[in-house]
């Protein structure tokens, strides 16, 4: 008597193929996943501020950080849309030595809409070395606000893309590979 635990040996045959695809699917779904929640979840993002507004923000490191007009997304969990999401606004950083920066043009520029957030690049700030500082947002016509945020966060990193590429070609190969095992023991007796 067999019992019902024990899977029947014809299909035990099949478990390393399994393995292989579930875990190359497993792997592309994952990576996936995770680079498009970094690239918009906001897991770098330092700093949110209201537009007009002011906030302390700490620098860890020193180099370029990408500016962000967003016109629609959530602040402290409450939703807001700009009223003008055409009127760029005015962004400074002063750091603690009282230098003061202003945004520069980025050389990738983006937008995005997606889970209700909206926004697009404003430009770069170059932070020249850690520590703290200001970031000052103004309207650029105080008469008409335009609202929304702006949003300060570390750039896009080409090494998360090229991980993501690598990962989803391994992940492939991977899957195909468990494919063609289980489809060569099946018709192979």
């Amino acid at each position: 008597m067999l019992s019902s635990s024990i899977p029947h040996h014809g299909l035990r045959r099949f478990v390393p193929a399994a393995l292989l695809f579930i875990g190359g699917i497993g792997l592309v779904l994952g990576v996936n996943i995770w680079f498009w929640t970094s690239l918009f979840g906001g897991g770098d993002i330092l700093v949110q501020v209201p537009i007009p507004g002011a906030q302390s923000v700490e620098f860890e490191t020193a180099g370029e950080y990408e500016v962000i007009f967003e016109t629609a997304g959530t602040l402290g969990g409450v939703p807001y849309r700009a009223v003008r999401p055409s009127a760029e606004p005015l962004v400074t950083l002063v750091d603690i030595n009282g230098s003061m920066t202003a945004v520069r043009s980025a050389s990738i520029e983006s937008s995005y809409s997606i889970f209700g957030a909206e926004g697009r690049t404003l430009g770069v700030l170059d932070v020249l070395a850690p520590g703290k500082a200001v970031l000052t947002v103004a309207d650029s016509d105080p008469a008409s606000p335009s609202g929304g945020t702006v949003i300060v966060k570390t750039p896009f990193s080409f090494g998360r893309l090229v991980l993501l590429l690598i990962s989803v070609v391994i992940g492939s190969v991977t899957a195909m590979s468990g494919l063609v095992l289980g489809l060569v023991r099946m018709f192979r007796r």
